[in-house]
């Protein structure tokens, strides 16, 4: 007998979460601000010590990894210890359809797309949306 009732109403996927298994570097900084997961993130105020929510291309490092917190909240808040993945695969939020192989575009909003906004260097889809 089969069991199953773990995949009960669950997605693939949420934003921020590990894509896959592959080898990848994930970093902890301190939220300058509050910081959905998923999105991406820069060096804050202190670089060595804090990040913040980004909308410049040339500025981002990594992504807000999903993490379970008690309070189920999208949100990491000020001052928050932030997962970053820095290097790997992570689930992302696409504002417009990107393509496999597609560059990452980072809107002024900062919503991640392929074509509206400005590139960010060394990121492209690995899936089409």
């Amino acid at each position: 007998m089969a069991f199953n009732w773990y995949s009960y109403g669950q997605d693939k996927a949420v934003a921020g979460m590990k894509a896959d298994s592959t080898v990848d570097v994930v970093d902890s900084y301190a939220s300058e601000g509050a910081i959905a997961v998923g999105k991406a993130v820069e060096l804050g105020t202190d670089p060595a010590k804090q990040v913040k929510e980004s909308v410049t291309a040339a500025n981002v490092i990594g992504i807000a990894i999903f993490e379970q917190k008690v309070d189920a909240s999208p949100l990491y808040p000020d001052e928050y210890a932030v997962p970053v993945m820095t290097f790997g695969d992570v689930w992302v939020e696409v504002a417009e359809a990107v393509t496999a192989g597609d560059a990452v575009y980072l809107s002024t909003a900062g919503a991640f797309g392929s074509s509206t906004g400005s590139a960010v260097t060394g990121m492209t889809y690995l899936t089409s949306a």
